[in-house]
């Protein structure tokens, strides 16, 4: 018997990418503005001009503010960034000047300013991605680059960040989605929740499993309570290879949740490949095999077997289990039998006991999924290899034909 040992996939946690949203604030357009974008860049060279050779004032730093940004409005979408950047940092720096001169009516112009084109970019985002049922990815991408240049205009919009992240992963685009939400960690002082475990998600999804890593213990130490983070750093911890870590949170994930199917299959899953890993490190480098060594690493095979045992009992039909468990009692069993060589007296019975009962249990499985998947013919190989072994030689030779 040498099947191949795969890894039983450990659930990764969906983290819906849904739009869901509303206008935050009424849109304030202005009027549409005849000026070319030749004329404004005249019009705010000339101001430059003036700036240069006096003081700046707050007045002549919030008309360049205000020529930036209905310059930037004049562009594609996608093109807006360094205008709005410009616009932001010169209507900042007149806010300040106002300040400095205790002008109080004025003070608030700049700001006022900002926020009516943040409103305006943000919201346009908000509209293209009110239908997302039918939306092509190029509707998404424009829409995550409204969302973007509202992140600039007003830097600490966080609803801005999640939401064009949110259009930039359904463009497609998730490196874009991935620089917009960590520009949020830069710019917010405190990142919400759902920031974090965007972030987090993504780097996931792009095989970035250190940086998750940290991003979701970020998140898990201002919401240790939540299940959903604590299962993503789970994940996280599996993709970087940290598997002790990933089952002390699943095994406080399931004693949380004992009904949760996804946490009981992770747990399982994750205890399997630390037993597997273990079982093959006492191959190479133990000439025989101890019975201390032996019970620890057959204890963690046995609590997956309790697992899926319990996943099969409390969900008779459900196929995706029952796939997962026949694969782990065939891989478990495969496992038990590399280290066959290296097992003497009453050890070798123990092993031979577990293999046999691992494809014991793998049997009425496989029957149940050639059942309902009778074109699947690694089932059928699977099963074939079972009867072959448990020495049921003529039900072998009767399936032979189905794959």
């Amino acid at each position: 018997m040498n099947y191949s040992i795969t890894r039983i996939a450990s659930v990764i946690l969906a983290f819906g990418f849904f739009f869901g949203c509303t206008l935050l604030q009424k849109s304030s357009t202005s009027q549409s503005d005849k000026r070319t974008q030749k004329q404004l860049r005249k019009q705010i060279k000339q101001l430059d001009k003036q700036l240069s050779k006096s003081d700046s004032t707050a007045s002549m730093l919030y008309q360049k503010g205000e020529l930036l940004i209905k310059l930037a409005e004049k562009k594609e979408v996608g093109s807006r960034l360094s205008t709005y950047q410009q616009a932001h940092t010169t209507l900042m720096l007149s806010a300040q000047k106002y300040e400095q001169a205790y002008t109080n009516t004025d003070q608030n112009k700049a700001s006022e300013l900002l926020n009516v084109s943040w409103s305006n970019e943000h919201n346009k985002g908000v509209q293209i991605t009110q239908d997302d049922s039918v939306l092509a990815s190029d509707y998404y991408k424009r829409a995550g680059d409204h969302f973007h240049n509202a992140t600039v205009i007003i830097p600490d919009s966080a609803t801005s960040y999640k939401l064009g992240a949110q259009a930039y992963y359904h463009s497609q685009q998730p490196e874009k989605a991935i620089a917009l939400l960590e520009e949020a960690q830069k710019q917010i002082d405190r990142p919400p929740i759902p920031v974090l475990e965007q972030l987090g998600y993504l780097y996931l999804q792009n095989d970035q499993p250190q940086k998750a890593v940290r991003i979701y213990q970020q998140a898990v130490s201002i919401s240790d309570q939540n299940t959903n983070l604590i299962h993503g750093l789970s994940n996280a911890y599996i993709a970087n290879k940290q598997h002790q870590q990933a089952i002390q949170l699943l095994e406080s994930l399931v004693e949380q949740k004992s009904n949760n199917i996804i946490y009981k299959q992770s747990l399982a899953t994750e205890l399997y490949h630390i037993g597997s890993q273990q079982m093959d490190n006492l191959k190479k480098k133990q000439s025989k095999l101890t019975e201390n060594n032996f019970n620890s690493v057959d204890s963690l095979f046995q609590r997956a077997h309790t697992l899926f045992n319990k996943l099969l009992e409390d969900n008779p039909q459900n196929i995706n289990i029952k796939q997962q468990a026949a694969q782990f009692y065939l891989n478990s069993a495969s496992v038990y039998q590399q280290v066959q060589s290296i097992a003497t007296g009453d050890l070798a019975s123990t092993v031979q006991k577990r293999m046999k009962e691992f494809l014991t249990e793998s049997l009425p499985l496989y029957k149940a999924l050639t059942e309902k998947h009778p074109k699947n013919k690694t089932f059928w190989r699977n099963l074939y290899q079972t009867y072959s072994y448990l020495g049921m030689k003529e039900e072998a030779q009767n399936i032979k034909s189905n794959f």
